[in-house]
């Protein structure tokens, strides 16, 4: 690492030995297609954090290709002691997955079956649609009320504070975006009511 105020990464704690990490992704488009100014384009997310204190590690934030996302996810994945990735899979977040599974054959993935996901092929990645979406919120609110959630980014917090409900009761932000929000909210949801090991694959395993 090399220290860099204008960099995408802020690491707030490097991995401990024998610790295990979850890296959830929120994959926007990193493209002009998504929002003609680039200023309001919305960014990507990579969120890094202890399965066993919860406690956020890191953060990746970026405009960036969603193939070169997973690159980054792949290499922040091995220096967080192999850690299980988990980008969303709507969207662009398909090209991330591609590139991690396919390309990187990254071995350890977010199994999409484990949140009671069917598929006739073998799955990879979040869901972030409504239920699950609010299953998310909700972890995320529980984890602050009952004091468990150790955050590091005050961007983060901010989105949380600048949160609201819309007309018809989907969470919006005020001004800005919600997306470093949303990765932790995946990240209490993963670690609260899934089993990780479980969606570990072997390497060269290419089921």
């Amino acid at each position: 690492w090399v220290d860099d105020p204008a960099g995408a990464w802020q690491v707030w704690k490097h991995p401990r030995e024998g610790a295990k990490y979850l890296l959830v992704g929120d994959v926007a488009s990193g493209t002009a297609q998504e929002e003609p100014d680039k200023n309001h384009r919305s960014w990507s997310i990579i969120t890094v954090q202890d399965r066993s204190t919860y406690e956020v590690m890191a953060e990746y934030r970026a405009r960036i290709d969603p193939h070169k996302l997973g690159i980054e996810m792949v290499n922040a994945g091995y220096y967080f002691n192999n850690g299980m990735l988990c980008p969303e899979n709507n969207n662009y977040g398909h090209v991330t997955i591609r590139c991690i599974v396919e390309d990187q054959q990254y071995p350890h993935m977010f199994d999409t079956t484990l949140i009671g996901a069917t598929a006739k092929e073998k799955e990879y990645g979040f869901p972030t649609k409504n239920p699950v979406k609010e299953h998310c919120i909700s972890a995320l609110r529980n984890a602050i009320e009952n004091m468990v959630y150790h955050e590091n980014c005050k961007g983060a917090v901010d989105e949380m504070r600048n949160s609201v409900r819309n007309k018809v009761g989907d969470i919006v932000a005020q001004t800005g975006w919600l997306d470093r929000m949303m990765t932790r909210a995946i990240g209490f949801y993963v670690l609260k009511f899934c089993t990780l090991d479980g969606s570990y694959r072997e390497s060269g395993d290419e089921s």
